[in-house]
């Protein structure tokens, strides 16, 4: 009786840990934005390869950064929006 009572408390724990750990609002923020800026990173890697396969010493342009920052910024501000912060 006394494993069973101890499998049950163990399983409960495990639902309640399990299903209780959620993020809030701003760390969903937060999560997306590292995420986000991961991605831009990623991009910005693959033209910099890219660019030095294709024997250009240029690493990546202005205004492909300025792209990428403003897209970023534009992202950000509007999931905050969402999230009413």
């Amino acid at each position: 009786m006394r494993q069973f009572l101890l499998l049950v408390v163990a399983c409960i724990g495990c639902a309640l840990v399990l299903g209780g750990c959620s993020r809030s609002p701003a760390e969903q923020l937060a999560y997306q934005h590292a995420e986000d800026q991961y991605q831009i990173n990623i991009a910005r890697s693959e033209r910099y390869r890219q660019s030095l396969r294709d024997g250009d010493d240029n690493e990546v342009s202005d205004s492909n950064e300025r792209n990428d920052r403003s897209s970023a910024q534009t992202m950000i501000v509007t999931r905050s929006q969402k999230a009413g912060l």
